[in-house]
């Protein structure tokens, strides 16, 4: 993703790699050196050098410090939507934990392996939420994520309760 802040007759160019947490901060197309973990330079001339800063992460959003002002640059992930993903995977180890299920040939993965694909479906709600803005359709597909992520536990629990 790529966000361009326009300050005093300059362009801020800010690339980031949401897969990889990459950040490339460019002034007028002149990239600026990585210097530690949250801060960059940039020396355009002997008198003049530029500075950023950057705070937040992939949850919090991510804001550029430039010239005494913040520039989102990645907007902060929707509570909501946290708390969607949060409540699929407590929700997906508890059911996975109770034993009294297989009396009624029911089958459903929990411990390790089912908190591994209710992670996995934990990182998908979080990453549509970024990705689509709609709030109402935030909230469907979290629903139907979280649906699909209990179908999985329950045909691999399925497959591995008739092994047995």
């Amino acid at each position: 993703m790529i966000k361009y802040f326009e300050i005093d007759n300059e362009v801020l160019k800010v690339s980031y790699n949401e897969f990889t947490g990459k950040i490339r901060i460019f002034l007028d197309e002149k990239e600026f050196t990585k210097i530690d973990k949250r801060a960059y330079i940039l020396k355009i001339s002997d008198e003049r050098k530029e500075a950023v800063a950057i705070d937040g992460n992939f949850i919090k959003g991510i804001r550029v410090f430039y010239h005494k002002k913040y520039h989102q640059v990645l907007e902060p992930i929707p509570i909501y939507s946290i708390v969607l993903a949060g409540a699929m995977l407590s929700l997906s180890i508890i059911i996975g934990n109770i034993v009294n299920l297989s009396e009624f040939n029911i089958y459903y993965v929990g411990g390790a392996i089912g908190g591994g694909i209710s992670g996995l479906f934990f990182a998908l709600i979080l990453y549509i939420s970024r990705i689509i803005h709609k709030k109402w359709l935030q909230i469907l597909l979290s629903i139907v994520i979280m649906l699909a992520c209990f179908g999985v536990c329950l045909g691999v629990g399925t497959l591995i309760g008739n092994q047995l």
